[in-house]
């Protein structure tokens, strides 16, 4: 009971340190404040301490299957390898502006136009070469076909994409959506830009019936106001949480068919407590085992290199007769970390993770060179979908940074080179 006292003691002080250089309880938080906050103090926080001390019941009884030294043991690693990446990041901060600051971003009509273009070209590409669209398919009372549909999409077996070019298809829509934003709050023409911009990346976000896709953008959105605004109203900072709530309900109903009473405890489950049942799981069913670094190795497929994602192999383990609709259970990147690492992971996985955002910092200070309004974007972009939530390869292999450097030369393969085209043929012209 002490130790817990002690661990908590420390998790609050490294917390209000954290606050204190990044803005992370704040009505004007940072870009990295915010996923913090989010994916942190909402997703994993709560969930670990209800389940951990006050016995909070876990989907389909799991808790049962859970034993009082294995929750407490969650608990422990959960707080400790947050307090060591907030003490990271906030030593780190000293050294570097994680923030971004929206108002001094420069954009172009031509640019944004290119931008949303080829925003458009990567979202009818992807939704056209998936086959069935899940969001149909549930719309036709198919929930079954959906979810199948959808898991398959998960796993990447259907759908263009690929390794590095896989990047684009995920990330550009949400570029596009962040640059367009930042010209809106500029010249009026942008707003008719910026509206097809969320009519496209609302098609998007849904047409896959995955239910933190719309959230994601709502999420940006209101990061992007609060950092703009200059007087916050409180009306819509209200309103778009509600709205977030809402959208997880008719998902819930549309992919499960939850009936209409039961789909409200349903969200705030999965908001709470869903995101981190599966590091209780992994703590409680796996063995910390080298092999499996080889999960999400990229390249490790063309050398025979597999590994199972822990995440999945736990669903295997407590769920033996799931279907492939159900494709893991998520949990705190350092569960995956562990089942790695094992105790050495308490270092190692903030230390990657960290790592990661220190280097997305100078990618994005050294891409800014070019372009400072897309590097900008892409930064913003790479932070506020961090997924701090389920996947340590992620980090463990620095995918955030390939991640934006294949973005970046997708611009200047494309926006860029169409630029100075444009550039040359008005020169001749003249």
């Amino acid at each position: 009971m002490a130790i817990n006292v002690m661990l908590l003691l420390f998790f609050a002080i490294i917390t209000l340190f954290a606050n204190f250089r990044l803005r992370i309880f704040s009505f004007r938080p940072t870009v990295l404040g915010a996923i913090f906050l989010l994916a942190l103090f909402v997703e994993i926080v709560p969930g670990t301490i209800l389940v951990a001390f006050l016995n909070y019941p876990m989907s389909f009884g799991v808790d049962a299957l859970i034993t009082d030294e294995k929750k407490i043991e969650t608990f422990r690693y959960t707080f400790l390898s947050i307090s060591i990446l907030l003490l990271m990041i906030s030593l780190a901060s000293y050294i570097c502006r994680f923030d971004v600051d929206i108002s001094k971003l420069n954009t172009t009509h031509l640019r944004v136009k290119l931008i949303t273009f080829f925003s458009f070209a990567v979202i009818f590409i992807k939704i056209f070469s998936v086959g069935d669209i899940p969001f149909i398919m549930a719309m036709k009372g198919d929930f079954d076909g959906a979810a199948l549909a959808k898991a398959q999409i998960l796993k990447n077996e259907v759908g263009f994409g690929g390794l590095f070019i896989g990047y684009i298809f995920v990330y550009f829509p949400y570029i596009s959506l962040v640059y367009s934003y930042c010209h809106k709050k500029k010249f009026l023409y942008g707003r008719l830009l910026f509206r097809i911009n969320l009519l496209l990346i609302i098609i998007y976000s849904m047409y896959d019936m995955q239910k933190s896709k719309l959230i994601v953008v709502l999420f940006i959105l209101f990061i992007l106001y609060l950092k703009s605004t200059r007087r916050i109203n409180y009306i819509i900072i209200s309103i778009i949480p509600a709205m977030s709530l809402m959208l997880l309900c008719a998902f819930f109903i549309l992919l499960h068919n939850i009936p209409f009473g039961e789909v409200f405890d349903s969200v705030l489950a999965r908001l709470f407590i869903g995101q981190t049942e599966g590091s209780f799981m992994i703590y409680q069913a796996l063995t910390p085992d080298l092999s499996r670094i080889a999960y999400g190795m990229p390249l490790g497929g063309l050398f025979g290199i597999y590994a199972v994602d822990p995440a999945a192999e736990i669903i295997t383990i407590f769920f033996p007769t799931a279907g492939d609709a159900w494709v893991n259970s998520n949990s705190y990147f350092q569960a995956h970390a562990w089942s790695i690492f094992g105790d050495a992971s308490l270092i190692l996985g903030p230390f990657f993770v960290a790592l990661n955002i220190i280097g997305l910092y100078f990618l994005k200070e050294i891409f800014s060179k070019i372009d400072r309004a897309y590097a900008s974007s892409v930064y913003i972009v790479s932070i506020l979908t961090l997924p701090i939530v389920n996947d340590f390869s992620y980090f463990l292999f620095f995918k955030s940074w390939f991640c934006m450097i294949v973005l970046m030369i997708f611009y200047l393969a494309t926006i860029k080179i169409i630029e100075l085209s444009c550039k040359i043929k008005n020169n001749d012209l003249c």
